[in-house]
């Protein structure tokens, strides 16, 4: 019987031991010094004040709409330069096919010069200007454009002689 009581306190004291050990490890397993690895579910901060700290969050559709207002409104002011600058969009429709307006084409570009080296590029490298357009419009570069239309040119460099024809049209004519 003592032999029984003994293995029992020993059983025991070793179930204390062992509860002790696993109440200092970290919840999800590890040694004590550990710290506890964050998961995606787990995240102390609530939208609300990751909002606060990071003033750069937005509503992505409140950006898309004013993105497309942006775009409208510079659109409008470079058809206006064009209506006031008579010169300059002469000059512009010549390098445009004969039954497009300089005006119409001139819709959806950020700036003038955007506008006048999409068409110097166009026009040299005998790209439609409507694929050209559609590729600046949707965002990409000049240079990636001209490369995605005709591979087999020197993007690069067609497009800052395509930049410096317009920035000489835009001096000139201003």
């Amino acid at each position: 019987m003592k032999v029984h009581s003994v293995n029992l306190l020993a059983a025991a004291g070793l179930l204390v031991v062992s509860t002790a050990a696993v109440a200092q490890q970290n919840p999800l397993g590890g040694s004590p010094g550990r710290s506890v690895p964050r998961t995606p579910d787990w995240n102390p901060k609530s939208r609300q004040s990751e909002k606060a700290e990071n003033p750069n969050t937005t509503n992505r559709k409140s950006d898309s709409h004013k993105n497309d207002s942006q775009k409208t409104s510079d659109s409008e002011k470079v058809t206006e330069k064009l209506q006031q600058n008579t010169e300059l969009a002469a000059k512009l429709q010549a390098l445009l096919p004969a039954e497009t307006k300089v005006q119409d084409a001139a819709v959806g570009f950020k700036n003038i010069r955007e506008f006048a080296a999409a068409l110097h590029a166009s026009h040299d490298l005998e790209i439609p200007f409507d694929q050209l357009k559609a590729k600046l419009t949707a965002g990409k570069a000049l240079h990636q454009a001209i490369h995605d239309l005709k591979p087999d040119v020197d993007a690069k460099a067609e497009m800052k002689k395509a930049d410096k024809a317009a920035g000489e049209d835009v001096k000139s004519t201003a």
